[in-house]
């Protein structure tokens, strides 16, 4: 096979940004794989929120823990589809947990 066999269409199974770290994308069952910034990207939170919500004390605190997986020991990662779930499973949560309003501040 030759350079000129090789169509330029045709991409590769996992794409690689150089710039941004790694940027997986699995073609198998097109489900992508988040950094923790692109999360708070997607969700319009700051990146120390979402930090906060990864770590061990954020993830036992919550009743619906952020589905998020370690590669090594810093590299943190959530799926979309996880992620959807996880949006879902909160809307869910708060439809049928009725708001109580906060209590009137009483002056001293």
């Amino acid at each position: 096979m030759t350079k000129t066999d090789i169509k330029p269409d045709t991409k590769p199974d996992i794409k690689t940004d150089i710039n941004k770290g790694m940027h997986t994308k699995i073609t198998d069952d097109g489900d992508e794989v988040l950094t923790l910034r692109e999360v708070a990207r997607i969700l319009k939170a700051g990146t120390k929120q979402i930090y906060e919500l990864t770590r061990t004390r954020g993830q036992e605190r919550s009743r619906i823990p952020l589905p998020v997986f370690t590669i090594h020991s810093k590299m943190k990662r959530v799926r979309k589809s996880d992620l959807r779930k996880w949006l879902n499973d909160l809307v869910e949560a708060q439809q049928k947990t009725p708001q109580k309003p906060l209590p009137k501040r009483q002056r001293l």
